[in-house]
């Protein structure tokens, strides 16, 4: 379900949510699907500078990575809460990092693209599992680079969402049901974490409004 490629092409993606920085001076992973070098599809990090990162992984002739960094700091403490939608054409491919967007708040911010001419397509590693504020580990039971701050409405869509579409999403602030808004193609995930969870700490699960998918929570 979150797989975005088959070893020969990639698909499109949007990942959408809202992140609130606690710390300025630590890197964290806002939603990966890696395992700490071992295996991986892609990764979106933020770094002690408070820029984004997002990471196309191929894993299937060596390790060969297309990516591209926010030429500015977009979600430092000072900055609040911050709506970042993050989308891939899917092109796959030796220009694959040249797909991807970066949005904050709405915008399309400048970045820094790096392409790998050795770069096919991202493939499904059965080891790296999907998740939202930190990043598998091999051989330890709690996960790695935990992000430093609070996520919420995070959502996926298989599709690469246009600008007025993330313009829509981020709806100047204001919450909007992603859900049952036409304006928008139907997410394949939408948790609205804190807002809709059963269980009780530290075993909580976050409910997909979309009943596709639903998370459980660690280390919280």
């Amino acid at each position: 379900a979150f797989t975005f490629g088959d070893g020969t092409d990639d698909d499109p993606f949007t990942f959408a949510l809202w992140y609130k920085n606690n710390d300025d001076t630590v890197s964290g992973d806002l939603f990966s699907k890696y395992n700490d070098s071992v295996a991986g599809e892609y990764y979106a990090r933020v770094d002690g500078d408070g820029k984004i990162t997002m990471a196309l992984v191929d894993y299937v002739s060596g390790v060969d990575t297309a990516s591209v960094i926010t030429d500015n700091a977009v979600v430092e403490v000072a900055n609040g809460w911050t709506h970042v939608v993050i989308t891939y054409v899917g092109r796959g491919g030796a220009t694959a990092a040249g797909g991807i967007k970066i949005y904050i708040d709405g915008v399309s911010v400048a970045v820094t693209a790096t392409n790998n001419a050795d770069y096919d397509a991202m493939s499904n590693q059965s080891s790296a599992e999907f998740m939202v504020g930190a990043e598998t580990h091999t051989g330890d039971s709690a996960p790695r680079r935990e992000i430093q701050g609070y996520i919420t409405e995070f959502s996926v869509y298989t599709q690469e969402l246009s600008a007025a579409q993330v313009s829509t999403l981020y709806n100047t602030g204001e919450w909007i049901d992603q859900k049952n808004d036409a304006r928008l193609p139907t997410p394949q995930n939408w948790w609205r974490m804190g807002a809709n969870v059963t269980g009780s700490s530290p075993n909580y699960t976050i409910i997909d409004e979309m009943d596709s998918q639903n998370l459980a929570m660690t280390g919280f």
